[in-house]
């Protein structure tokens, strides 16, 4: 078992720039609405998730009002709208809900917190960033690209951290802009983890520094001992820049595998599609149900709070995008399961109007009170469903 591990955790920061290049499983790279069918009025009938991510947009939009979903903080929110936008990208029996929603969401938030989809924490703005970077794909407007572009430059100045990591590279970036609080004193992995997936997912969409940057920071990350002996990133980093050893979320696997994919197909250059299945393989056998393949975030069924009820939706939704660049059927198998589970055993199929079919914060039982957090959440894995079945 220490070999496995210790293989696992090599494998995963060996993905430096080389001279290799993708195989053919990256000449289809994944694109939310080019390589996906989107469903027609009977797609139902040919896979059941197209209706299932339709009954949880409808559920999840009786929270909905003015530009933004009850009972969410603002990241969460970012994640509301992704959802939405990746349900658009796969599924056009919505169309029209979103054409109203995705300017809304965009017009009635721009002067919200600091303005410009900008506050004091740098994950806050990687999520936002994300989001408008998938309304722009099913879209094509600028608008909501260049928004994306604007936010990670605001990103780009918390990259001014001294911990010294991969390659020699002195960085890493600050969780928060207030350096007298414990958050401004904090490099934590999302907020990194955030940095390298925006950048990624920019290098492939718009002309700058995006690629280079996107290579620079995972270089630092994958060597800036984060990842811990089971090939899992932990929370963060001490004041002395060793790891914490705090809980490796769901989210800090997802949203690294996520931008590992858009750096590989970026740079063609396979070492990061490994590392991507290396850290997507750790999470799934390390954060599953005792009784079979369901994903579960340490904390529950009692994680109670915004924060950690949010988590699995990342690693569902980016996990989807490592499947389209591997096709791989464990990913595909992993996600229909989870779908599954989530409709036959975490929905509130006894409720009654707004009630119907509200999604709860554990996928295999229904958990009571869920939200507008935990439901979104488990959306991105119905969604995540539609596209590894439409591939």
């Amino acid at each position: 078992m220490a070999l496995i591990i210790s293989v696992l955790a090599f494998s995963i920061v060996q993905a430096l720039p080389s001279s290799r290049s993708v195989p053919n499983v990256l000449s289809h790279p994944f694109r939310r609405i080019s390589h996906v069918p989107r469903a027609s009025s009977n797609s139902s009938s040919v896979s059941p998730y197209y209706g299932y991510a339709e009954a949880a947009f409808d559920t999840l939009q009786t929270w909905y009002s003015n530009g933004n979903w009850q009972t969410t903080m603002w990241w969460n929110a970012a994640n509301c709208l992704t959802v939405c936008a990746d349900l658009q990208a796969v599924d056009g029996n919505r169309q029209s809900e979103m054409d109203q929603l995705f300017p809304q969401v965009y017009s009635d938030n721009i002067y919200a917190q600091d303005g410009n989809f900008l506050n004091n924490y740098y994950d806050d703005e990687g999520w936002w960033a994300l989001a408008w970077i998938a309304v722009y794909d099913v879209t094509k407007n600028n608008t909501y690209l260049s928004m994306a572009q604007s936010i990670f430059d605001d990103m780009d100045k918390g990259w001014s951290a001294n911990c010294t990591g991969g390659g020699g590279i002195t960085g890493g970036m600050w969780w928060s802009k207030k350096p007298d609080t414990a958050a401004g004193l904090y490099v934590n992995a999302i907020a990194n983890e955030l940095y390298i997936s925006v950048a990624g997912h920019l290098a492939n969409r718009a002309s700058g520094p995006y690629k280079d940057k996107a290579i620079h920071a995972w270089t630092w990350l994958s060597g800036s001992g984060m990842i811990n002996s089971t090939g899992l990133f932990n929370d963060g980093l001490t004041h002395s820049c060793s790891n914490n050893g705090d809980n490796g979320w769901t989210y800090n696997q997802g949203v690294i595998v996520g931008g590992l994919v858009e750096i590989a197909q970026a740079t063609g250059d396979v070492a990061y599609l490994n590392s991507a299945r290396a850290i997507a393989n750790a999470a799934i056998q390390q954060n599953q149900e005792d009784s079979g393949p369901i994903l579960r975030e340490q904390c529950e069924p009692n994680c109670n709070d915004d924060n950690s009820q949010q988590f699995k939706g990342p690693f569902m939704r980016n996990l989807a995008i490592l499947y389209a660049a591997t096709r791989e059927d464990q990913y595909k198998n992993f996600i229909t399961k989870n779908a599954d589970s989530i409709w036959n055993s975490d929905r509130d199929s006894q409720g009654m109007g707004a009630a119907s079919n509200q999604l709860g914060e554990s996928w295999s039982s229904f958990v009571p009170i869920p939200n507008a957090v935990t439901h979104n959440s488990a959306m991105a894995a119905l969604v995540a469903a539609i596209k590894v079945t439409s591939q």
